[in-house]
């Protein structure tokens, strides 16, 4: 059963990939957070993973639009992908599809794909989560310019981080012959 609702979940970030209209991305969004959020252990953990998603997507919004491109279509697009992979990660029964799929199978590199999001995904919420927390008590006056700037601060030094780790992640896999 869990295995067939990540597959599902799997099929819509294909549709959030394909899809060439604002509205229906912006659908598939919304259903790619409901899903986030519905497969989260717990909500308010579940939220905070969303903001470097979210950061980036807006990221993408503004240089659209600084750039002339204008729409919300790669932003609604990203956002709806995460949040399916994410929850198709969270729900996927990796370890025995590992355990019964050789390094030859056809669902080996899937499984592996799967197995590496929720990781990564795992791995990131958790630091989110910190830094938030990190940043609410650095800055406990909220709404003022300094706690704006702290919190631009914050969200720079996890993009790097996470900038920096997927930079390993790759090497490693490039030596390893898997990153090509």
């Amino acid at each position: 059963m869990r295995g067939a609702a990540a597959i599902v979940l799997l099929i819509g970030a294909g549709a959030a990939a394909w899809v060439r209209e604002e509205s229906w991305a912006a659908g598939l969004a919304a259903v790619g957070v409901a899903a986030h959020l519905i497969t989260a252990p717990d909500w308010r953990r579940g939220l905070p993973a969303l903001v470097p998603a979210l950061l980036f997507a807006a990221a993408l919004a503004a240089l659209g639009q600084f750039g002339g491109a204008g729409g919300l279509l790669p932003a609604l697009k990203t956002v709806a992908v995460f949040a399916f992979v994410v929850a198709a990660a969270r729900l996927a029964p990796v370890e025995p599809w590992l355990g019964r799929a050789g390094p030859g199978s056809r669902w080996f590199r899937g499984a592996l794909f799967l197995l590496m999001v929720r990781h990564f995904a795992a791995i990131f919420g958790q630091e989110t989560w910190r830094m938030l927390v990190a940043h609410r008590l650095a800055a406990p006056r909220r709404w003022r310019r300094e706690w704006f700037d702290s919190l631009a601060w914050a969200m720079a030094a996890l993009l790097r981080r996470a900038l920096l780790r997927a930079e390993r992640f790759y090497a490693a896999q490039r030596v390893r012959g898997l990153g090509e």
